[in-house]
């Protein structure tokens, strides 16, 4: 195969990756703007951190996985990077 059209083939795969993310990440945003701000706030609040323990999440993105949604962002406390499984029902 000519590699233009490798490069073709590799670009089309990688643009197929980032919009399989982007319908997934709509996903898993619509499944948290379902929970009440509450609960929302208390699991921002609520995520594990190996410096700071329990720690607040911020700077985070949302997506989803196979047990529900991911939210990956940074610690508050020590700016590392920390994740918040949201188990689905």
């Amino acid at each position: 195969m000519p590699k233009s059209s490798v490069d073709f083939v590799t670009n089309m795969i990688a643009i197929q990756k980032e919009i399989s993310d982007m319908t997934s990440d709509i996903a898993a945003l619509r499944k948290w703007s379902k929970l009440d701000k509450a609960t929302q706030n208390r699991l921002l609040a609520n995520a594990f951190c190996v410096d700071c323990f329990v720690t607040t999440i911020v700077d985070y993105e949302i997506t989803l996985d196979k047990f529900g949604i991911v939210l990956r962002g940074k610690c508050k406390q020590c700016g590392k990077d920390v994740a918040r499984v949201v188990e689905d029902d």
